[in-house]
């Protein structure tokens, strides 16, 4: 199913990323305008996990077809997993960038077994 609805979460980084994406578009839109070095005009708009489409979050064609994006040159099967990531965000500004967001709340999230960590 390539579109997931997951209805509003009470712990970690889903719920974070849906607050951010609710109730303060302005704060991660001003984090990300800086980060990327934006103009404060581009606009970003976010089109998951939004409440009023059940904070759905998207995988396979339905994040290119949410985005608005077409694959003219090869087919999005060619090169990406079936099930691949489901994206915990999804954006896109007025000058055509598009947003996709892997929200973590813990450093362990972002580590896999193949990668050790120094102290």
């Amino acid at each position: 199913m390539p579109r997931i609805s997951q209805g509003p979460a009470v712990k970690g980084s889903q719920k974070w990323i849906q607050n951010l994406v609710n109730e303060r578009p302005d704060l991660l839109n001003s984090l990300i305008r800086t980060q990327f070095n934006l103009p404060d005009t581009d606009t970003i708009t976010w089109l998951s996990p939004v409440a009023e489409d059940g904070y759905a979050e998207y995988h396979d064609q339905a994040f290119l077809d949410l985005l608005g994006i077409k694959l003219s040159k090869v087919l999005l099967s060619d090169f990406w997993p079936l099930k691949g990531p489901v994206w915990d965000g999804l954006g896109k500004s007025d000058s055509g960038n598009v947003f996709l967001v892997e929200a973590k709340s813990h450093i362990s999230e972002v580590l896999s077994p193949k990668i050790r960590v120094l102290r």
